[in-house]
């Protein structure tokens, strides 16, 4: 890409980024959205929509490459038993929020909007991490109580029958393993 072109798309700078993407998500033609924002009283080149456009393209292959990425990775680590898998995509994406506000800090493009919104972004991961592990601990709380349950139950059938000392060593032994 030339370097004398703009970093800043007119419309951006016009504020008309939602109406835009809008119009090209209905199907409508780049001379279509030019008429049409004409008509609201804003002067745009259809040139100047199809350059948004193709940078809003690029932006989502980028955004679909990383996905599949982050799939690939979520995977890698399930198949080598790498643990909460959940918490470290957690960890990796406030990384790259962080590493993303860094490089971008000293550049023109990003906006104080833009920094807010990656700030948030980064608080939003931390919550939903959170929310996980809370989600996680109940869960486990849950599956003890039932386990405890099943215990109680088999222990009231087998301890007359002498059986209740070996079946309670397996249970045991299922329930650690089960709530590792």
């Amino acid at each position: 890409m030339p370097t004398d072109r703009r970093k800043h798309h007119k419309v951006v700078s016009l504020g008309l980024e939602r109406i835009v993407t809008e119009l090209l998500a209905a199907g409508k033609t780049y001379d279509e959205i030019e008429e049409h924002l004409r008509g609201m009283g804003k002067e745009i080149g259809a040139s100047s929509i199809r350059r948004y456009n193709n940078d809003i393209q690029r932006k989502l292959v980028k955004l679909r490459q990383t996905n599949e990425a982050a799939s690939a990775i979520c995977d890698m680590m399930k198949e080598n038993g790498s643990g909460d898998v959940d918490s470290k995509m957690s960890d990796m994406l406030v990384g790259l929020l962080q590493h993303t506000l860094i490089e971008k800090l000293g550049d023109d493009e990003l906006s104080t909007k833009d920094i807010v919104g990656l700030a948030l972004a980064g608080a939003r991961v931390v919550g939903s991490k959170t929310s996980l592990e809370k989600l996680k601990d109940t869960e486990k709380t849950r599956s003890r109580k039932a386990w405890e349950k099943v215990m109680a139950e088999s222990k009231t059938l087998l301890e007359q029958s002498g059986l209740w000392a070996q079946v309670e060593a397996v249970l045991v032994t299922g329930m650690n393993e089960a709530l590792e």
